[in-house]
Order: C-alpha cells, then sequence, then structure tokens
C-alpha cells in the first residue's frame, strides 16, 4: 500500500527546502530508500515498493508506459542463416500467444514494465515432453516477489545451476520454487551483484522526490493555499511607534506552523496565536516558485534515464512534429530496439536449436516513424544509380563495375536498368518542357 508518513516536522521553504524521499525496496525482499536533510534529519518518507512508486508518481508512470506501448509494438521473425524469414514458424505462433491469458503484445507489455521497474525479469516456461523445443505455456513472474537462491559460488563455477540452486516465489504466506531450467533470467543495471542487480529507481530517488513535494506543495497552493493567514496578537505601542512581538510569542508562531501546517498536515490552513487578534495574509505565487521549471528539470532526468528522446514529450517549450518524428525514431532505435535484441538472444537461445544459424529477430521497421528512414534509403539508392550510369555512359566505369557498384546482376543485354523515381506521379500528364 502506498502511504505517506511524515516523521520530522519542517518548513518547505528557506535554505532547508523539504523534499520528499522515496522509501521501501522493491517487493517482499526490497530494502528502504530513504535519506535525511539538515541538523535535525527532517524527512519525509513514501512507503512503497518500486512498483508501487512506479504506479504513483505519474511522471515515472508516463515514462515506462510509453516505452511498454513502443516495446509491445515490435514484429518478431524466424530468420534462417542466410537472413531469409521462416513462413509460418511455430516459434512464432508460440510467442504471439504464450499463454491463455496474454497476447504476445500483452507479454512484450508486460516484460518491459518488469524490465523497467526491477531491472530484472523471470520468465517462467513450462515444458511438454523432452524432445519439445517449444514450450507449452510461457509466463512473466513478479520480479518484486521472487528470491534467487544461490550456492554461495560463482567466478569458479561454468553452468547456471552451479550458481543458481532455484528460484522462489512469495507472495503472502505461499512459497513457490521453480527450478532453474525453467526460468528464464535476464538482467541489466549497475551493481556489484550481477545476479541482482539495483533498480534504476534508487538512483532517481531525488528526481522522484522533488517532483512529488512539488506536486504537493501545489496542490495544497491551489486548494487549500497552504496557511492561508494568521491572526496573531497586536504590537504593543511607544513613544517610538508599535513594539515587535515578544520572543516567546515568535516561537510559538514557528513552532505552531512547523507542526501544524506543512505539507501533510490535515489541520486547519488559519494560525491563530492569542488575545488581540489582526488579520495575516498569507499568499504563494506559483510561478515565483518555479515548481513547474523544477518538475521540467526533473522529469527530463528520468526520460534520460530510460533512454527516451525528450521531445516526445510534452513540455513547457514544445516540440515541432518533425522533432517528435525524429524523437520517436532516436527511443526506439536507442532504447526499445537494443533491449528487444537481448529478449530476442535469449529466445533463440531458448528455442532453437544450436548450431542450426536460425534466429529470432525484433522488427520495428513497419511503424510510420521508421518508415522515414526506409524511404531515405531508397532515395540515396535512386541517386547512386542515377550517378552510375552517367559514369557508365562516359565510359568512366565498365558493365561488369557498374553491375558491381549497384548491387545488380547483369540481365545479358549489358545495358543499365532506367533509374525510376520513388513516385512517379501520373505518367499520362504532359511534360511542361516540351
Amino acid at each position: 500500500m502506498f502511504t505517506w508518513n511524515s516523521l520530522y516536522p519542517s518548513s518547505w521553504f528557506g535554505n532547508r527546502t523539504r523534499r520528499a524521499v522515496l522509501g521501501t525496496g522493491g517487493g517482499k525482499f526490497g530494502t528502504p530508500l530513504w535519506s535525511s536533510y539538515g541538523v535535525n534529519q527532517k524527512t519525509i518518507l513514501i512507503n512503497g515498493s518500486y512498483m508501487d512508486i512506479a504506479m504513483m508518481v505519474p511522471h515515472l508512470n508516463t515514462v515506462i508506459s510509453t516505452g511498454a506501448e513502443l516495446f509491445s509494438m515490435m514484429k518478431i521473425k524466424h530468420v534462417d542463416k542466410e537472413g531469409e524469414e521462416i513462413e509460418n514458424s511455430p516459434i512464432v505462433k508460440f510467442l504471439a500467444n504464450p499463454n491463455p491469458l496474454q497476447t504476445g503484445s500483452q507479454y512484450q507489455h508486460q516484460f518491459y514494465v518488469l524490465n523497467s521497474v526491477y531491472n530484472k525479469t523471470f520468465q517462467h516456461l513450462i515444458k511438454g515432453l523432452s524432445f519439445d523445443q517449444i514450450p507449452k505455456a510461457m509466463w512473466l513472474l513478479p520480479s518484486g516477489c521472487m528470491k534467487i537462491i544461490t550456492t554461495g559460488k560463482m567466478y569458479r563455477q561454468s553452468d547456471i545451476k552451479e550458481i543458481i540452486s532455484n528460484y522462489e516465489l512469495n507472495h503472502g504466506q505461499v512459497t513457490e520454487t521453480f527450478e532453474v531450467d525453467n526460468v528464464l533470467y535476464m538482467t541489466e543495471g549497475i551493481g556489484e551483484n550481477i545476479l541482482d542487480p539495483v533498480s534504476r529507481i534508487e538512483a532517481m530517488k531525488i528526481p522522484l522526490s522533488n517532483i512529488v513535494a512539488s506536486l504537493k506543495s501545489r496542490n495544497i497552493i491551489v486548494s487549500q493555499r497552504g496557511a492561508i493567514g494568521m491572526l496573531s496578537r497586536k504590537a504593543g505601542k511607544d513613544s517610538d511607534g508599535f513594539l515587535p512581538g515578544d520572543a516567546n510569542e515568535k516561537e510559538k508562531i514557528e513552532t505552531q506552523y512547523q507542526k501544524n501546517y506543512d505539507l501533510d498536515s490535515e489541520r486547519g490552513h488559519v494560525i491563530i496565536t492569542s488575545e488581540d487578534y489582526q488579520w495575516n495574509a498569507m499568499t504563494f505565487d506559483i510561478k515565483q516558485l518555479a515548481l513547474s521549471e523544477g518538475i521540467e528539470d526533473d522529469f527530463s532526468a528520468i526520460i534520460a534515464a530510460y533512454r527516451h528522446d525528450r521531445d516526445i514529450y510534452p513540455s513547457i517549450k514544445g516540440a515541432t512534429y518533425e522533432n517528435k518524428a525524429a524523437g520517436m525514431r532516436s527511443t526506439i532505435q536507442n532504447a526499445i530496439q537494443p533491449l528487444a535484441d537481448k529478449l530476442m538472444e535469449q529466445f533463440t537461445a531458448e528455442f532453437i536449436k544450436e548450431g542450426s544459424g536460425e534466429k529470432l529477430v525484433a522488427c520495428y521497421d513497419h511503424l510510420p516513424c521508421m518508415q522515414e528512414d526506409e524511404r531515405l534509403k531508397a532515395q540515396g539508392k535512386l541517386y547512386k544509380i542515377q550517378g552510375l550510369s552517367i559514369a557508365l555512359k562516359d565510359g568512366v566505369i565498365s558493365h561488369a563495375q557498374y553491375a558491381q557498384e549497384a548491387e545488380l546482376e547483369a540481365d545479358g543485354t549489358l545495358q543499365p536498368p532506367t533509374p525510376q523515381p520513388l513516385y512517379a506521379g501520373n505518367q499520362n500528364q504532359p511534360n511542361n518542357n516540351e
């Protein structure tokens, strides 16, 4: 359950700006995430697992959801050693419906989410007969509830079973054990323990904390306006004018504000200090606080952590259509495709007989944003053919050289092919140059 707990009161203004700090780690076996600021260790903890944080912090949720949608758009191809696609592949058919509850796209979506949150995935294979290369079903186990039972040995071992004894799934009071042969374990990330890397959410705890604090601050200012004013004692008066309040009154106001009117306060938002009241209005300019600009910087840090392009997300400055299209291609090439390739390598090793030369590949060329690269590639080939044709007519190169450079086979006529435009248009239209 995702809860908020203020351990120590403090002001969220001045030199000791209050920051929300992430709480517990991932799943049953996570470690707490917390930090302290200031001399008196004033802290706000966000209690919840990594998955809770990913679901509840809107900016992190947006980045992971966007990546998962893009990742799940892949088309899986089974190719032979020559790179030619194998039609009606039973492996591709299986991956299109890996289990009774999920299609291939839904499975890929879940895979990306688990990998993004925990930096590790556990895929359970339900195998049939011993000679069957393809399993009967495949499920993604909840990474946050998984525990790796090791043998205690690693760097002198040559077999996975000599390193990992089994995997345990702990949910509630029930513990299930999964054999090493039936689980595809994939991990990536930073950490000295290669079996269990640190979730990237830990590295983002400060940007995430700042976002949460900024959102809560804006919510207070907009909906309740914090302490909207103060009813305080009128100052005394002598020959020199009004007298300021004494030290005890000042301390009472500071204590009351810090204890009762912080971001997590459920009390009222009018401070009452003593008799002989006078009204002192209190208000905050959201623009001067620069909360939106701060969120923008922290959001950019989260986007960069997942190697996405900034222009595919809404921003204060905005982005042109061309920049968004280029950003989408960049995100697929730099963030989505590398992870998809790692998954396909794992599937190839598990589902395809070693030494066959066949492999599984993940393709995103069918997406509209990737078609631009294909168009430019075709256009470049056209220009190359046109240049070679001119060189051949001028006698600079031979027909054999032409065919070799153009990657074509001679058809026996020893005549170069006529370059065709990418889009010929209406062939019946008159030529304006005639």
